[in-house]
């Protein structure tokens, strides 16, 4: 009999094991983030001007360093004397500025958590409108208050944000947003191994580090709108942890972006998506010689690459009399997607030729607006089909469906030979996880069990 006690003992506690150690490794599989403070291997760009000094200064005073600041009087563009009715709050409601180059939007905090203020000033026209996002209008009813910035903005208007702790190294879009993570690039005393430079990457991998925040979609979960894991030098790719957007209004019927940062969709689907990368036209350190921080002004970038087209009077015949009044960006990137609801200013990325055939075909310029009639306000969209040699067929048009998402895998584990990747792995998100009380069943389990053998030897003893 004791020997079967002593049996029963061990496959009790056999038992126990197994449901404690499965409890414990399902948790950990499906709850527990990866590193409980990832932040540790930010270190602001403020340490990154110690050695980077000029380049700091120039890159200070570009839109991406200053996308988010606290609030001062010397950086609020708008008119808080305004009777406009729709500023419905006050200079003293405001705590943080985001943007300032195309709109200005102003935050508050309420009981810790930061919102956006119900109106935005539009720099171009001078005037407050309502705060919009999509089809949502802020001020109706408290709505607002549910959609708290961190959680549905902050991630690309700072570095080193932490979706758990809802916390950033730094406002604005810092050095290491675009670089990685600098601590061990300075412990290491600038070895240039240990810091990510864009420019040495793959092709892919360079424009990713522009595609998170530069697209619109949602993390693996759906629960945050940015790709939550990811970061320059990061285990995880971009494609990894980001869906990219398939709602029919984020675009026009031929599939071009509607809405505002959404230029890596459009690149995607467009002529340059395998010879062209962002960082090719675009500045990081210095602001540029355009107002969207381009390396050249009007067509010189272009004709970088495309010399034969350097004849305007020849590729545009048609307007062989204004050619020193267009730009190739006038129509190969026209503004067709709005960051103000009141008008069109964000540039085309497909790199696509005009296409007013496609506004006749969708119903008119208002369901697809086109290149030549952002100018020609006056004339139709037959009239620039017609100059162009365009053939009208509109029962042929059809809608183009939008860009399939990346599929998205369950699990993300950094490399083993990846010392940043283990240390820093943002918190992977969680959605059903595994309730703690299984542990603790198991441990009552075991000790219900040890305790009923340990009684009933007592017995046969007795």
């Amino acid at each position: 009999m004791l020997r079967g006690s002593i049996i029963l003992m061990i496959a009790a506690l056999f038992a126990a094991t197994l449901l404690t150690t499965s409890a414990l490794s399902s948790s950990s599989d499906k709850s527990q983030p990866r590193q409980s403070e990832p932040q540790s291997s930010y270190v602001g760009s403020a340490t990154c001007a110690r050695c980077h000094a000029n380049t700091y200064a120039t890159f200070v005073q570009t839109w991406h360093a200053n996308m988010l600041r606290p609030a001062d009087d010397a950086i609020i563009l708008g008119d808080f004397t305004s009777q406009d009715p729709d500023l419905t709050f006050k200079r003293e409601d405001v705590q943080w500025v985001l943007g300032g180059q195309y709109k200005q939007r102003y935050l508050t905090e309420i009981d810790g958590e930061l919102y956006v203020l119900l109106a935005e000033w539009n720099v171009a026209s001078g005037e407050w409108s309502p705060y919009v996002t999509g089809e949502w209008i802020a001020y109706e009813g408290e709505i607002w208050r549910n959609r708290s910035y961190n959680q549905y903005c902050a991630a690309c208007h700072t570095t080193g944000f932490n979706p758990t702790t809802q916390t950033w190294i730094e406002p604005g879009v810092g050095c290491e947003a675009c670089h990685g993570p600098g601590a061990d690039h300075v412990a290491s005393t600038g070895n240039r191994t240990k810091i990510i430079n864009p420019a040495n990457l793959d092709f892919q991998e360079q424009v990713e580090i522009c595609a998170q925040c530069h697209s619109r979609g949602e993390s693996a979960s759906g629960r945050f709108p940015y790709p939550v894991g990811y970061y320059p030098g990061g285990p995880a790719r971009l494609n990894e942890t980001f869906v990219l957007s398939t709602d029919p209004d984020d675009f026009w019927p031929d599939g071009t972006s509607k809405r505002h940062h959404m230029q890596y969709q459009d690149w995607r689907q467009g002529t340059h998506q395998n010879s062209v990368s962002c960082i090719f036209c675009h500045t990081s350190h210095i602001v540029g010689e355009t107002d969207h921080q381009t390396r050249m002004v009007e067509n010189d970038r272009c004709l970088v690459c495309h010399e034969g087209q350097s004849d305007l009077a020849t590729h545009i015949p048609f307007m062989a009399n204004a050619v020193d009044q267009v730009n190739c960006t006038d129509c190969h990137m026209p503004q067709v997607s709005k960051l103000v609801p009141t008008d069109f200013q964000i540039l085309s990325h497909t790199f696509s030729p005009p296409d007013p055939a496609l506004t006749i075909a969708y119903g008119g310029f208002d369901q697809m607006p086109n290149a030549c009639n952002l100018c020609h306000e006056d004339k139709s969209p037959e009239w620039a089909a017609s100059v162009l040699g365009q053939e009208i067929t509109p029962a042929s048009a059809t809608r183009v469906p939008p860009p399939t998402p990346f599929p998205v895998p369950t699990n993300v584990s950094p490399p083993s030979n990846s010392s940043i990747g283990s240390e820093l792995a943002f918190p992977q998100e969680q959605s059903d996880s595994q309730p703690s009380w299984l542990w603790w069943l198991s441990v009552v389990m075991l000790i219900g069990l040890l305790s009923a053998l340990w009684a009933r030897r007592r017995m046969k003893l007795g």
